[in-house]
């Protein structure tokens, strides 16, 4: 008897590589770039951020300790 397709578990994970680094080191351009070689999309936390937000980043940090939005970062990232 075989598994209705609704009920087999979900396909792994793509896989993913996360740059980290200082505020305007070259991330987002770096990223871009490394996307685009290997085929994969592209996506930077900070706009997913702004876009769940409705706000900009820069209001969200504010609002937030360090220590809570590195762990609303942490959870965007999940």
């Amino acid at each position: 008897m075989s598994t209705p397709e609704h009920l087999l578990p979900p396909p792994p994970a793509c896989p993913c590589v996360v740059l980290i680094g200082m505020a305007g080191a070259g991330k987002s351009t770096v990223g871009m770039a490394l996307a685009q070689t290997l085929g994969w999309a592209f996506m930077d936390s900070d706009y997913l951020m702004e876009a769940l937000y409705a706000d900009r980043l820069q209001s969200v940090t504010d609002a937030l300790s360090k220590e809570a939005f590195l762990d609303l970062e942490a959870v965007v990232l999940g």
